[in-house]
């Protein structure tokens, strides 16, 4: 194809000078939009870069520019004779697909630069760290689980089934700068739900895990989820897993609740009957039968409820019955407020008496769920300028059952959150990891620490912040701590103790010894 004779070449160095300046404007507006000096200024002078490249682009164009030369290629007739043109152009039909499988691969080889994962701006401007991380930094093979073994996940796997509450990001990190930025992006089906970007604070090779923890279970909803993690602004290494069936949502529990109902009263019905004398018939037998109805406004009113007993020999006192006559005899009527119905029936209508006495049930008290336990971490600016006390309060939630003590213990070891990492607060370990033995002897708690003790030069100590998280609870009169060997400085008696490898003699938060004052 002969492109000498066209403007085709001018035509492109317009549409190249065209998208360089609408690519130097839009990144000088979000220049000046960035709040950090360093990102706008990159992103100002690599806009005006790009206007000026527009500019020598666009001028090139217009000097190649020959007026009178067609825009693009003309089409040129084939040197075939015009009688054998017909049968051979089937054989020639393939042929044209030539340029169209080569857009196709340019288009895919645009595709494949592109589709490695970036950080958003609005993230990447949160950015903390000016320190430049080695470009040999990696991270391995990425593992999901909900579960963690210290470094190691558990039973991973790339499908989950709900409930599910948490998920980690295990992987292997190798070549690592401390204090460069790292960043850790959650998506589910290419949304972003939960971020973490902060100075990497661990040694250069090693383990390490991501967790997405949303704030209420039903918030893991089924889909593709994916983790992407970045060292300075470059793209590392990419996760999957799948999560499906239904998030477990919030327990409510309905008590019910007693109500009074009316109790149906069934209604007397008096049937005369004609028996010749000296032959014993049944007769009715008026009872007083107390009945408690329930009513909008509760009264008790007396029911008179017939029952009629099929008995030889006559009815026991408080019975009255008809005498052995011919004649129908009318009863007598009862003086209280109450109106006799006579029914004339062939037969006698044996009606049985209902009654449905209430039961009051005490309604069942709610056990929460959930305790809320006060943990106590080091505040690392206050302990540098030396203000008392340096520690700050923070909540954790224990379930209800949990003990308190081992609770406050275990927040402890596990650790301020990102969040409050950011903010300064730190949990001082002198070396230990742990603890392994928790004795309670009336009001005095012994607790043994696992690892290695070191000496601290802060001038505070991990006995010191478990003393004062301890000494919170109103049933702790002493708090004894042992290093890896089971030692202590005071073993016995009731005062805090601490070991004697931490290098501290006295305790932030000495006990109160009672004195004796004499009177006068």
């Amino acid at each position: 194809m002969n492109v000498s004779g066209t403007n085709l070449p001018s035509l492109l160095l317009v549409a190249a000078g065209a998208a360089c300046l609408l690519g130097g404007l839009r990144a000088i507006q979000l220049g000046r939009r960035t709040t950090y000096f360093r990102h706008r200024r990159d992103r100002v002078v690599a806009g005006w870069w790009l206007i000026g490249s527009a500019v020598a682009l666009l001028s090139i164009g217009f000097v190649v520019y020959q007026p009178g030369r067609p825009l693009n290629v003309p089409a040129q007739a084939t040197n075939a004779p015009p009688a054998t043109f017909a049968p051979a152009s089937p054989t020639r039909r393939p042929t044209t697909t030539a340029p169209a499988s080569t857009s196709t691969r340019a288009a895919n080889g645009t595709a494949s630069a592109t589709s490695a994962p970036i950080i958003p701006l609005s993230i990447e401007a949160l950015a903390l760290s000016s320190v430049t991380p080695r470009a040999s930094a990696s991270i391995g093979e990425i593992f999901f689980s909900p579960e963690m073994d210290g470094q190691l996940a558990q039973n991973p796997s790339a499908a989950w089934f709900n409930p599910v509450r948490r998920m980690y990001a295990a992987f292997v990190y190798r070549d690592m700068t401390p204090g460069a930025q790292w960043t850790a992006l959650w998506l589910r089906d290419g949304t972003l739900v939960f971020f973490e970007s902060y100075p990497w604070p661990r040694e250069e090779r090693g383990r390490a895990y991501s967790m997405f923890e949303p704030e209420f279970s039903y918030d893991m909803l089924p889909g593709e989820y994916e983790a992407q993690f970045f060292v300075g602004s470059v793209w590392k290494a990419s996760g999957r897993f799948t999560l499906t069936g239904k998030p477990a949502g919030p327990t409510v529990t309905l008590t019910p609740r007693p109500s009074r109902t009316p109790t149906p009263t069934p209604t007397q019905t008096q049937t005369p009957s004609i028996t010749p004398s000296g032959t014993p018939s049944p007769s009715p037998t008026l009872t007083y039968t107390p009945t408690a109805t329930f009513t909008p406004r509760p009264t008790q009113t007396f029911t008179f409820t017939p029952t009629f007993t099929e008995t030889p020999p006559p009815p026991p006192t408080f019975t009255r019955a008809p005498t052995g006559t011919a004649t129908p005899t009318p009863r007598p009527t009862s003086t209280a407020t109450f109106t006799a119905t006579i029914t004339f029936t062939p037969s006698l209508t044996f009606t049985p008496t209902a009654t449905r006495t209430p039961i009051y049930t005490a309604l069942p008290t709610s056990t929460p769920m959930y305790q809320r336990v006060r943990v106590y971490f080091i505040d690392r600016a206050r302990l540098d300028a030396g203000l008392i006390p340096p520690e700050a309060a923070v909540t954790r939630y224990a379930a209800s059952t949990a003990d308190p003590i081992r609770a406050l213990l275990d927040a402890y070891f596990q650790g301020p959150g990102l969040v409050e990492r950011r903010n300064g607060l730190v949990n001082i370990l002198n070396g230990f990891t742990g603890y392994h033995k928790l004795v309670i002897d009336n009001g005095v708690i012994h607790v043994y620490l696992s690892g290695s003790c070191e000496n601290s030069s802060l001038g505070y100590s991990i006995a010191q912040a478990l003393i004062m998280n301890l000494r919170q609870l109103a049933e702790v009169r002493a708090v004894k701590i042992y290093d890896e060997n089971g030692q202590t400085r005071a073993p016995d008696g009731l005062r805090d103790s601490a070991p004697a490898c931490l290098g501290i003699s006295s305790l932030l938060h000495p006990t109160r010894t009672p004195t004796l004052t004499p009177g006068p």
